[in-house]
């Protein structure tokens, strides 16, 4: 390999600014160390070293980004040797979709300068704080701090602190190494230069998948003192001219990292950089005022118990912050920063919402997200005023993985811009936005509303969608929830042609009223309204208020069903709630509007808070409990949204159920796994039975939603308030509750007087479905239950034989006198699975009943592929030309469960992409054992012969098979477990202990 080395007097040079003097011996004097940003320290785990460029779909790493910034930077992982005395990364975007450059880029190296002995680095104390983080590191007598923050957009910079317990001189050195994408052309796309003050990462024009640069961006590695840089193809060493000399006080060290993308961003970020080598103690102080100003206004008017969720909620939103760049004047906030496709976008309900959970803690950042989303805005044509569903850094006409224009989203934007103006009043704000909100209502009237009532429908766009297929999909992606049970096309679902006075084709609309968009823009026109007559325009105010109040009475008069007390959409020109798809959670939408009557909001109350349809484990999943779709781990039918807990606990506040919208925030953070006192990331979504985390973490409107349904709670605080749980132990962590048919399944209640004076008179009880058997084992009631007392009672729980396969729901109530003397009553329920006999002997699970069955296209076939959409319209199981009579046609995402009861040893299978699609597909196969893989296969494709999968499932109570997409997308993923079988002893069932 050639070999570059390049030695410089002083960082300045290449700078170009004013001069740095650089101490020949003593590098930097070290002040006075500001005080910490607050004391919230890792409220989100940032330790974790990347094992490959490319992070995959959702990764688990959360890199600290901070200032709009395009890069990141974490923390190593423990016994992670290879990345200590470095911060892990850089993560990066490479334009729309996130990647890492390097395990640890710029790792400190000290060695003796007299002996030349190496002070091998220990494993060291690691922390994250609101916008920094720190690493600790002792050997041989010398102590190493290293903090990080960020210092502009492009910039973060890095403080060695070195001290020894004797004076002595140390040489120092940085070294690092790429981490390169595994395909071409982006495995090409970067290289190492050595520079005359550190490193450069430069980059050529590259188009590859999820990967895209412009030949002019840099990673750059700038140090404050003289170095000189040696680089031998993908690794490098910089070392410091002079040896550091140190003693018991601390010697300092400074670099800069700064990601751009061209030289004007160099250009201009250049002033900051050298204020950050010259004067980074300054850097510093600026950095951790900003923070303490942001956790500070975040927890201002929030219970204390809840100051750290907040702080969480905002590294959230800062961390997805990506500021001005590609085609963007202003900075966003993206969905996710740990999603490959979310982490590049802007979606504008995401963005709205973000910007309402922005404007607790940053009114201005609020103020960029909604003007970047408006920057897209369409302002010719037919579509004039709508919002693009997505767009991204890339102008589309150069290609872009982020830009859809077959329809948009629900309208938010007005909700937003008066939510920021309420916070500072900034009414020239409001002048900004008002045509642009006007604009954007108008096209919705003119190309959402076929039968021109003013009521709207979702849709599409008539220039991108061709045909009534096109339209139906797109109309499901603009409500924003995908495939609900409401959007299932059939029984009368369709999409229609909007024309306007000259019979031109303005757009799509589904034959269906949605009770959501309608509430939602009613709250926009109410916004409109208020807008409007700050602004002075009365007579556009009064038309705005007069659209919403047409909205709340078809709302209140066509969508309400009084016998199931509930919000439904209708079906176009019927004028009567749609009840067949069941109750959804867009029925809880006119409450946030303020569209509902008192009545009808208690009602809906009565329904969200009812443990057997909306207030599960984590309240209010996409589709009620007793959906017969209903799945507690689906994206879209049984796993739960916290934006939509954000809009249930506004509008219960509106009608004065304050009480009641504490219960749902309560049980929300206390069951979202880590959300509250742990150090997991915010989920998009979370599963509604078990509490675990969805889809992807650090997710911006889950974020959005929890700071904005934390302002008021300090004043919230209620003198009276109870709780009930009701827990038994799952067949594995993280598993279902297992209940065998004449088994006996052990369950404990727990109440919880969880306000401040004590209640009385407490009795529970436990009621299971008709046949069951329930015994409490001990007291189930209490004369009198202090503030922060409990009454916990064990219960025995008992199906009766012949039971049938499947979900079944144990109700508990709790019946108390208030200090007030009035009665109340709290409820909860559990969700137990009655399992069928565990098999026996050789079992082929294509004859067995599962307990779980999944699928990315139609549903799973026994004995033969998965064919088309349909049941039964599979073909002969065939890989590779092979012929199979028994096993399991299955399709990427896919999932079938059964129950083993721990009886059952050893799984085999012959498994490939079936033949049926050709030479095309490609998925994984993973076999798992209560929820821990215990054989995969990685990724196999259409071309591949046949292979043999064996897993050890010995004592485990279920077998799951998981079909993956190989990380590509699942088109012709078609994936056949061929003589799927289980080998087994004697089954029986067994009791289930208590928790």
């Amino acid at each position: 390999m050639p070999r570059l080395t390049i030695t410089v007097c002083a960082a300045a040079v290449a700078l170009a600014t004013a001069a740095v003097t650089v101490p020949s011996a003593g590098a930097q004097p070290v002040p006075a160390e500001a005080a910490a940003v607050g004391t919230f320290a890792d409220v989100i785990d940032r330790t974790g070293t990347p094992t490959a460029a490319d992070p995959g779909y959702a990764s688990r790493l959360s890199p600290m980004v901070d200032q709009g910034s395009y890069h990141g930077h974490g923390l190593p992982a423990a016994g992670d040797t290879g990345a200590y005395g470095g911060f892990t990364g850089p993560w990066y975007m490479a334009q729309e979709y996130p990647w890492w450059m390097s395990k640890a880029l710029t790792r400190i190296q000290l060695k003796d300068a007299e002996t030349g002995e190496v002070l091998a680095l220990p494993a060291p104390k690691t922390h994250s704080y609101p916008g920094r983080l720190t690493q600790r590191y002792v050997v041989d007598g010398v102590t190493l701090d290293l903090t990080l923050r960020f210092t502009a957009q492009h910039t973060s910079f890095v403080v060695a602190d070195v001290r020894s317990d004797a004076p002595r001189r140390l040489t120092v050195s940085w070294t690092g190494e790429l981490m390169r994408p595994t395909a071409e052309p982006q495995k090409s796309a970067m290289s190492l230069a050595a520079s005359r003050t550190g490193l450069e990462v430069r980059f050529k024009q590259t188009k590859g998948a999820n990967f895209y640069a412009d030949g002019t961006e840099r990673y750059v590695v700038t140090h404050a003192d003289a170095v000189a840089t040696t680089v031998s193809g993908d690794s490098y060493t910089t070392t410091r001219r002079d040896a550091l000399a140190v003693s018991a006080k601390p010697s300092r060290l400074v670099w800069t990292e700064s990601f751009t993308f061209d030289e004007e961003e160099r250009a201009a970020g250049r002033a900051a950089e050298q204020a950050a080598l010259d004067k980074p103690q300054d850097a510093a102080k600026s950095a951790d005022g900003r923070w303490k100003d942001y956790v500070k206004r975040a927890t201002t008017g929030v219970a204390p118990e809840y100051h750290r969720v907040a702080v969480k909620g905002v590294e959230t939103l800062v961390g997805n912050w990506r500021g001005p760049g590609g085609q963007f004047a202003n900075g966003g906030i993206v969905p996710s920063m740990s999603h490959r496709y979310y982490a590049g976008g802007y979606w504008p309900w995401d963005s709205f919402k973000e910007a309402v959970g922005a404007s607790t803690f940053s009114p201005e950042l609020a103020k960029s997200v909604v003007r970047t989303q408006f920057e897209k805005q369409i302002s010719t044509g037919n579509e004039t005023g709508m919002l693009p569903d997505v767009v991204g850094y890339r102008d589309p006409a150069t290609g872009s993985g982020h830009s859809n224009l077959r329809n948009t989203k629900p309208p938010l934007a007005g909700w937003a811009v008066w939510e920021i103006y309420e916070k500072d009043q900034d009414k020239a704000f409001l002048e900004e936005m008002y045509p642009k909100l006007v604009a954007e209502h108008a096209w919705w009237l003119r190309n959402r509303d076929h039968d021109r009532n003013g009521v709207l429908e979702y849709g599409g766009t008539a220039t991108h969608n061709k045909t009534v297929g096109d339209a139906r999909l797109s109309a499901a992606w603009e409500s924003g929830m995908d495939d609900l049970p409401r959007f299932d096309f059939g029984d009368g679902l369709e999409a229609l042609k909007n024309v306007d006075a000259n019979g031109n084709h303005v757009g799509w609309s589904l034959n269906q009223e949605s009770v959501d968009l309608n509430a939602f823009m009613a709250r926009n026109d109410h916004a409109l309204a208020q807008i409007a007559e700050i602004l002075g325009k009365t007579t556009e105010a009064e038309s705005f208020r007069a659209q919403a109040a047409g909205l709340d009475h078809a709302i209140r008069t066509t969508m309400w069903d009084p016998a199931t007390g509930y919000f439904y959409d209708t079906r176009l020109g019927t004028g009567k709630p749609l009840l067949g798809p069941g109750k959804g959670i867009e029925g809880l939408v006119p409450l946030f509007s303020g569209t509902a009557s008192q009545q009808q909001a208690e009602a809906v109350r009565e329904t969200l808070l009812d443990p057997t349809q909306f207030f599960t484990h984590v309240p209010l999943p996409p589709v009620s409990a007793e959906a017969p779709s209903y799945d507690p781990d689906s994206y879209t039918r049984g796993s739960a949204w916290p934006d939509q807990v954000a809009f249930a606990v506004d509008g219960l506040r509106r009608y004065g159920l304050s009480n009641d919208a504490d219960r749902l925030r309560t049980k929300l953070f206390a069951n979202a796994d880590g959300l509250l006192n742990g150090d997991e990331p915010i989920w998009e979504k979370y599963d509604s039975a078990t509490g675990a985390g969805n889809n992807t973490g650090n997710f911006s409107w889950s974020a959005a939603g929890i700071l904005d349904m934390l302002q008021g709670t300090k004043a919230d605080a209620r003198a009276a308030a109870t709780d009930l749980s009701i827990a038994a132990a799952p067949a594995y962590p993280g598993g279902p509750i297992a209940a065998p048919a004449g088994g006996t399944t052990g369950t404990t209640t727990t109440f919880t007087n969880t306000g401040r004076p004590a209640v009385r008179d407490v009795e529970v009880r436990v009621t299971a479905p008709a046949g069951w058997s329930v015994t409490a084992q001990n007291t189930r009631e209490r004369t009198r239950i202090p503030a922060e007392g409990t009454l916990t009672t064990d219960w025995d729980v008992t199906p009766p034989v012949g039971t049938e396969p499947g979900w079944y729901r144990l109700r508990t109530h709790a019946d108390y006198t208030a200090p007030d003397g009035t009665s109340h009553r709290v409820t909860s329920a559990l969700m137990v699975q009655v399992v069928p006999a565990s098999p026996t002997g050789s079992a082929q699970l294509s004859d067995l009943t599962w307990t779980r069955a999944a699928n990315g296209w139609g549903p799973v076939e026994r004995d033969t592929s998965v064919g088309d959409a349909g049941a039964g319209d599979g073909r002969p199981l065939t890989i590779g030309g092979r012929t199979f009579a028994k096993g399991l046609g299955m399709h990427a995402d896919g999932e079938v469960v059964v129950y083993t009861g721990g009886h059952c040893s050893t799984f085999t299978s012959t498994v490939g992409v079936d033949d049926e699609t050709g030479d095309a597909g490609s998925v994984t196969f993973e076999v798992r054992a209560d929820g821990k893989r215990t054989a995969a296969t990685g990724p196999v494709r259409g071309t591949e012969p046949a292979r043999e999968l064996t897993a050890d499932v010995t004592g485990a109570q279920f077998v799951s098979l998981v079909v993956g997409d190989a990380g590509d997308g699942k088109n012709s993923d078609h994936a056949d477990w061929a003589d799927a079988t289980l080998t087994c002893s004697d089954g029986g069932s067994t009791a289930t202990d208590r928790p």
